[in-house]
């Protein structure tokens, strides 16, 4: 398998259908972001953080398991939108769980917009696998981010900080005075 950097897409978002319209604005906010300059020779050159994999907006014919697994397999992380609809999606799950097994477990980025983590009733927000598996190994818990804590501008910018390996303060900084200028 080849190295993380040299995927096709930055990130791939793992979803419940019940959450597209977050997942819908996550990719459009992450595709968006205009990197600093420093950092775009290691995208490509290029000015932006795309490409982005969402299913219903990039998925084409032909099996679809072949298909999500060749997506996931191209992409250096799993963005994984954590709500009770998804926490009970079996292809949620199953993404995890690959993602896990592939031995990238660092590069999964939960991102909570619903529900509660080990809370263990129809409000659980993690899929199952994540649950065994941090279950078994709690020294390999993740670290969340949610969008209820700090409002979905502050949540995006934290997952933007993660993909580019960069200090969340330092973008969220650069962030605020990108807004003034405009």
């Amino acid at each position: 398998m080849s190295q993380p950097h040299t995927r096709k897409y930055a990130a791939f978002i793992s979803y419940s259908h019940s959450d597209e319209k977050i997942a819908k604005w996550l990719q459009r906010k992450l595709e968006s972001y205009k990197l600093p300059i420093e950092i775009q020779n290691e995208f490509d050159n290029s000015r932006y953080l795309r490409p982005i994999f969402r299913d219903r907006s990039d998925l084409n014919g032909g099996i679809l398991t072949e298909e999500l697994h060749s997506h996931l397999e191209n992409s250096k992380f799993l963005i994984l939108l954590c709500s009770p609809k998804s926490a009970q999606s079996a292809w949620v799950s199953k993404e995890v769980q690959t993602f896990i097994e592939w031995g990238r477990l660092q590069y999964i980025i939960p991102f909570v917009v619903d529900g509660e983590i080990n809370s263990n009733n129809e409000n659980e927000c993690l899929p199952l696998y994540l649950r065994q598996y941090v279950a078994q190994y709690p020294d390999r818990e993740l670290l969340c981010i949610d969008i209820r804590e700090s409002g979905k501008e502050q949540a995006y910018i934290r997952v933007v900080s993660r993909i580019l390996g960069l200090e969340f303060d330092e973008l969220w900084h650069r962030h605020l005075r990108d807004k003034q200028r405009k």
